[in-house]
């Protein structure tokens, strides 16, 4: 008898090529058609913060300043601007001298914004462990609006020479009942 026929013996695909390397976004600081500075991609370490400094000669009241995914820096702007947006950060901190309009702070953690002017409102928004220093000229004025947020705590200046500044949080839990048909909404009080 002859012998039975073989199946062909099945080739091995070829193995895929390596992936190329993923190359990391080179941070950025410009101003964007005389109207925005984008400060982007600015990362430290823990150890040693990146600086980045706009001068009060650089900025002009209209301009915006917006800070994207930076990480582990320091962002210091000499000088009155309309806005400061911070969008994706983790572990900056902003010193600015005084704002128009308002500061926002969105999907970032571990941001300390720090005011040695006016500061009209915040926003805090998706953000967790913010902490706002507030100057004295800010501290009567200002507003603080927060959402889906959570740590977000605020520093006043002393009322006194020779005292510590005050530092209280804002609420994160809340207690709605329905009053006269209205729903009236207060913060939680744990008492102690």
């Amino acid at each position: 008898p002859a012998p039975a026929p073989t199946a062909p013996t099945p080739t091995p695909a070829p193995a895929p090529a390596p992936a190329p390397a993923k190359e990391e976004p080179k941070g950025r600081v410009e101003c964007v058609d005389y109207k925005t500075w984008e400060i982007e991609q600015q990362k430290g370490t823990r150890m040693e913060k990146k600086n980045v400094v706009l001068e009060e000669g650089q900025l002009e009241n209209h301009q915006c300043v917006y800070v994207y995914k930076c990480e582990n820096a320091f962002v210091e702007v000499k000088g009155k601007v309309n806005s400061v947006q911070v969008v994706a950060c983790k572990k900056v901190d902003i010193m600015f001298t005084s704002v128009i309009a308002s500061v926002d702070v969105t999907n970032s953690s571990g941001v300390q914004l720090q005011t040695s002017g006016n500061m009209p409102c915040a926003f805090v928004e998706k953000s967790h462990d913010v902490m706002v220093f507030l100057s004295k000229e800010a501290m009567e004025t200002t507003s603080i609006t927060t959402c889906a947020s959570t740590g977000v705590n605020v520093t006043m200046p002393p009322k006194a020479e020779g005292e510590d500044p005050v530092e209280g949080a804002l609420p994160e839990q809340y207690i709605t009942k329905i009053v006269g048909g209205k729903l009236v909404t207060v913060p939680t009080e744990h008492k102690a």
